[in-house]
C-alpha cells in the first residue's frame, strides 16, 4: 500500500504519478492507494480557482477512478474569490472529480459577512463542472432567524439559487413560532429573495398554546428583512378568539409580528362583523387597526367611520 504526502497536487497529477508504476504489478492485485493531506482543485481559463477540496486521508482506487475521503473540507469560489466553505464527514469522489458525493453531516457556509447563510444536509451530490448540488437527505438552509427545509433541494451555484421541493417549510422560532408550509420554493441567499408557489398554509403558535392559521395561493418574501407578501385571497383565522379575516394582498412582518394590507377586507370577531379599506393586525396585542372606511356591525347596532 502506497502512502505519500501530496499537498496541493491536482487529481490529474496524481493519476500521472500512479501511471508510472512498474508494469509488472498485476492490476487485479493492486490495492487502493492512501494519500495524506490530499488537495484537489480546479481553475477556470483565466487561472482563477473554481473550487478546491482537502482531506487528511484519501483512499484512491485507480481501476474504478474512485476516491474515498474523510473529514473533507473545501472552498467554492466565484470570480476567484471564496464564496462558500464546505465540510463533510466523508466524501466519495467519482470519475476523478466529475461527481463528489458528500456524506454524513455536511455544511455549506456562505462566507459573505454581510449576507451570511448556512446550508446543511446529510447527503449532497455535487457536480463541480456543472456548478450544481443535488440534496436528497434533510436539506436545511438558515439565514438569520429563519429556516428553510424540504425533502429535496437543488443548489445552482452559478446562479446562487436554492430550489426546494417536496413539502418545503419556512420556519421562525422564538416564544411564538411561525411555520409556513409551501409548494415549491426558489431562494437566493445573497439577497434573501424568496418566491414560493402554493398553496401556502401557515400557523403561529401563541404563548398560551393557541394556534392562528393563514392560507394564501402563493407568496414572495425576503429572509433577510423577514417580510412576506401573501398573494390574494388571504384567509387569517384565530379560532381561540372566534376571529376570521378575509383579505387581499397582505404583508407579514415576521420580526414585528404584524400583518397589514391597504386593500379592502372583511372580518368577523365573535358576533361582530368588521370591514374596511385596509387594516393592520398587531400580533403582540391581538388588536386590529382599520385604516379607513371602517364598518362595524353588531347584533342590533351598526357603526361606520371614515
Amino acid at each position: 500500500m502506497l502512502r505519500r504526502a501530496l499537498p496541493g497536487l491536482p487529481l490529474l497529477a496524481v493519476l500521472l504519478l500512479l501511471g508510472c508504476r512498474p508494469g509488472s504489478v498485476e492490476p487485479e492485485a493492486a490495492q487502493p492507494f492512501v494519500f495524506r493531506d490530499l488537495n484537489l482543485q480546479q481553475r477556470d481559463r483565466q487561472g482563477r480557482l473554481l473550487w478546491q477540496i482537502q482531506s487528511p486521508e484519501t483512499r484512491y482506487d485507480i481501476s474504478r477512478r474512485l476516491a474515498q475521503s474523510r473529514q473533507l473540507r473545501g472552498v467554492i469560489y466565484r470570480q476567484g474569490k471564496p464564496l462558500y466553505r464546505l465540510t463533510a464527514s466523508n466524501a466519495v469522489v467519482i470519475n476523478d472529480g466529475e461527481i463528489v458525493q458528500l456524506e454524513g453531516p455536511t455544511r455549506v457556509q456562505r462566507l459573505d459577512p454581510q449576507r451570511p447563510a448556512l446550508l446543511t444536509a446529510q447527503r449532497v451530490r455535487w457536480y463541480p463542472s456543472q456548478q450544481r448540488m443535488e440534496i436528497d437527505r434533510d436539506p436545511r438552509a438558515v439565514q438569520g432567524e429563519l429556516e428553510l427545509s424540504a425533502g429535496l433541494a437543488r443548489f445552482l451555484l452559478d446562479q446562487d439559487r436554492l430550489e426546494l421541493r417536496q413539502q418545503p417549510l419556512l420556519r421562525r422560532g422564538g416564544s411564538e413560532p411561525v411555520r409556513l408550509a409551501l409548494g415549491q420554493v426558489d431562494w437566493w441567499p445573497a439577497s434573501g429573495a424568496l418566491i414560493a408557489r402554493g398553496p401556502v398554509q401557515g400557523q403561529r403558535t401563541l404563548a398560551d398554546g393557541a394556534i392562528q392559521r393563514l392560507t394564501a395561493p402563493a407568496l414572495r418574501g425576503n429572509t433577510r428583512s423577514q417580510l412576506i407578501d401573501l398573494q390574494a385571497p388571504v384567509h387569517l383565522e384565530d379560532p381561540s378568539r372566534q376571529a376570521v379575516l378575509e383579505a387581499q394582498a397582505t404583508r407579514l412582518d415576521l420580526q414585528r409580528r404584524t400583518a397589514a394590507s391597504d386593500l379592502p377586507f372583511s372580518g368577523r370577531y365573535g358576533a361582530s362583523d368588521l370591514a374596511g379599506g385596509g387594516f393592520r393586525l398587531d400580533g403582540a396585542s391581538s388588536t386590529v387597526l382599520v385604516l379607513n372606511g371602517c364598518q362595524l356591525r353588531q347584533p342590533g347596532e351598526q357603526l361606520s367611520a371614515s
